[in-house]
């Protein structure tokens, strides 16, 4: 099993990975979808083709995954305002409690000296512990 942390809807990256796998002649990949956390998982036109990068590129490397776990981190605030480093540490935690998931990747990244002013980068520290 692979967790995918990733931001918002992965609509369209679950549909391009069906695509992707009956193109290439690999068997149907089991997908579930965890928001981190509670809000909203906002449609961010620009960071599925990351979503799909991330899970074509290990379903075709490995020939085939049972399942995928996309945790995808909410929206930040009441005026949806994106990703922030709360909801991503959010989505490390539920992908790291969870522990289902033998591999995890993230694509996404923040300003280091602002995680480690806003103290998000020591939670994130103790996550990965």
């Amino acid at each position: 099993m692979v967790g995918i942390i990733t931001y918002g809807d992965v609509s369209q990256t679950l549909a391009d990975l069906s695509t992707f796998t009956k193109a290439n002649n690999l068997p149907a990949v089991n997908t579930r979808v965890v928001p981190a956390s509670t809000g909203t998982l906002a449609d961010d036109h620009n960071s599925f083709v990351e979503w799909n990068l991330d899970s074509q590129s290990i379903v075709g490397i490995s020939g085939g995954v049972k399942q995928l776990v996309f945790y995808s981190a909410v929206n930040g605030d009441s005026q949806d305002s994106g990703l922030t480093t709360a909801t991503l540490t959010a989505a490390y935690h539920k992908a790291v409690t969870e522990n289902v998931a033998k591999v995890i990747n993230v694509s996404l990244g923040v300003d280091e000296t602002a995680a480690h002013n806003d103290g998000s980068q020591a939670a994130n520290d103790k996550v990965f512990l």
